[in-house]
């Protein structure tokens, strides 16, 4: 569930803080492919499965609470929660599991859950401006 979080919210936070929507979404697909690949070729690092959760954490507060930094910044945070997706990703891949069609699952249903996040702060936005204060 961490994961569904973490997803949803950096598309929440790109589309509420920002005005590029999907340049969070696409580095955090892009680094997660890396993390993954990574892990697939035997990289080790522990404490993965807790920093993945503080990413979840992490993420839906800057969300939540529309804490934008520069691009730069938010790109950099974005890209270093996504690595660690990424290693935990690659480490799932079973043995048996064609790698082609579970690297494209996972990074099919990352942007899904991107776009997930875009959409609900956009059409919170325009509820918004429609609440007359």
């Amino acid at each position: 569930m961490d994961h569904v979080v973490a997803m949803v919210a950096v598309g929440f936070w790109a589309a509420y803080g920002t005005r590029n929507y999907w340049l969070l979404a696409l580095t955090f697909v892009a680094v997660m492919g890396l993390g993954g690949w990574l892990a697939i070729l035997g990289y080790q690092v522990s404490g993965v499965e807790v920093l993945v959760m503080l990413s979840a954490v992490a993420l839906t507060v800057l969300a939540a609470k529309n804490i934008c930094f520069s691009m730069k910044i938010n790109s950099l945070i974005v890209a270093f929660f996504a690595f660690f997706h990424g290693l935990a990703h690659g480490y799932e891949v079973a043995g048996s599991a064609d790698l082609g069609s579970y690297s494209l699952g996972f990074l099919t249903a990352t942007l899904l859950l991107h776009g997930l996040g875009i959409l609900l702060a956009v059409v919170m936005m325009q509820t918004l401006k429609r609440i007359p204060v």
